[in-house]
């Protein structure tokens, strides 16, 4: 971590590079652990907190608070959009699931009587 951003090492490409902090995105799929896979993701893991580069200094201008608070609401935005999606795709999955296993069911023939 610098002061303009952070380090970030390419793994793919083997390089490094020095990133600002607004460039850089959450990732969100660490918040949820696996043995929590199973059950819906609570807000306490999604809520992002306020980077220290957006928050709203004494000696900062008009233009760059307004220029936080977009920076801010965009943030919140992407991080609910994040958050409905995994609610959604838990709900497929597990839709999903019961489908599948409700195929695999068959129904008993009835005995043809002969009478």
């Amino acid at each position: 971590v610098t002061p303009q951003g952070c380090q970030v090492e390419y793994e793919k490409y083997r390089t490094e590079e020095a990133v600002a902090f607004e460039h850089l995105k959450p990732d969100l799929s660490t918040l949820v652990e696996d043995d929590d896979a199973n059950q819906l993701p609570t807000r306490s893991k999604i809520v992002a907190a306020i980077p220290r580069h957006l928050q709203v200094k004494e000696g900062d201008s008009q233009q760059v608070v307004e220029r936080k608070k977009r920076k801010m609401d965009q943030l919140r935005k992407e991080t609910n959009r994040a958050q409905k999606s995994l609610i959604l795709d838990q709900k497929q999955q597990g839709w999903q699931a019961f489908q599948a296993k409700s195929g695999k069911k068959k129904k008993k023939k009835k005995p043809k009587s002969s009478a």
